[in-house]
This record gives C-alpha cells, sequence and structure tokens, in this order.
C-alpha cells in the first residue's frame, strides 16, 4: 500500500512540476512582449522628436526665406521707383527740344497680336474653327492645335 501511495505522490509531484514549468515559460514570454512593447514605444517617441524637430528646422527655414523675399521685394520696388523717377525725368521733353521737334509726331509704333493670340481672341469671341482659319488665313488644323493647346 505504500508504494502505491508513493507512485502517487511522484506522480503529483511530476505533474505539479510540468504546471509551474508551463507556468513559468508564460510568464517569460508575456515579460519579452512588455518589453519589446516598451521597445517600439521608446522608438516612435524617438521618431516623432526626430520628426518635430525637422518640422521646426522647416519652419524656421520657411520663416527665414519669407522675410528674405519681403526684403527683396522692398528692394525691388525702391529699385522699381528709382527707374521710374529717373525714366520720368529723361521723358520730360524740354522746351528746345519740343520747338525743334514738331515734325516727329508723325512716326507711330504699331503692335501687331501673335496668330496664337488672334486665334484665341476669335475663338473666345465664338467663332468656329472654320471661321478662324477663313479669316486669319492660316490651316483649320492649326487654328484646331492652338485652341486646343491653351484649353
Amino acid at each position: 500500500m505504500s508504494s502505491l501511495l508513493w507512485i502517487i505522490s511522484f506522480l503529483l509531484h511530476m505533474i505539479a512540476l510540468l504546471a509551474i514549468y508551463k507556468l513559468l515559460q508564460q510568464v517569460q514570454i508575456i515579460k519579452q512582449q512588455t518589453t519589446s512593447e516598451s521597445n517600439m514605444e521608446s522608438r516612435l517617441k524617438q521618431y516623432i522628436e526626430e520628426i518635430k524637430q525637422e518640422n521646426q528646422n522647416l519652419q524656421a527655414l520657411l520663416q527665414s526665406e519669407a522675410t528674405l523675399n519681403q526684403n527683396n521685394q522692398k528692394q525691388q520696388s525702391a529699385y522699381v521707383a528709382d527707374e521710374r523717377k529717373t525714366v520720368d525725368i529723361q521723358e520730360e521733353p524740354s522746351n528746345e527740344q519740343l520747338k525743334g521737334n514738331t515734325s516727329s509726331v508723325d512716326d507711330e509704333d504699331t503692335v501687331e497680336a501673335s496668330l496664337e493670340a488672334r486665334v484665341l481672341q476669335l475663338y473666345n469671341n465664338g467663332k468656329t474653327i472654320d471661321e478662324i482659319a477663313s479669316e486669319l488665313e492660316c490651316g483649320k488644323t492649326e487654328a484646331e492645335i492652338i485652341i486646343k493647346l491653351h484649353q
């Protein structure tokens, strides 16, 4: 009878040891998961900090470029104003020039619009491609291509 009790005790001890071993494995797996999650969190925090730093650098760069652009615009407007003053001064004819240059009034400059501009103007006025081609004496295909390119 005592041998039977020893065998049952031995089996119970083996089952208890096996259960303890399995529980120990599960605890180790849970610890690994939590450490990997904390590693992930720390990496994500690090990435977020890097992104914030890059954003701050970009904002500072954009602000400096904006101030440079404003300064350039101020300088350009001052330069244009100076140019206008010098042009105004140069364009004012003296009394002697007015008396001597009465015959030069007949000279006039003419400006002619390009074919593309005329085609687009006529098309915007509602004319068909055939009418535009005949009026401007150009090919229908040429007028059509110009219209399609500018749409």
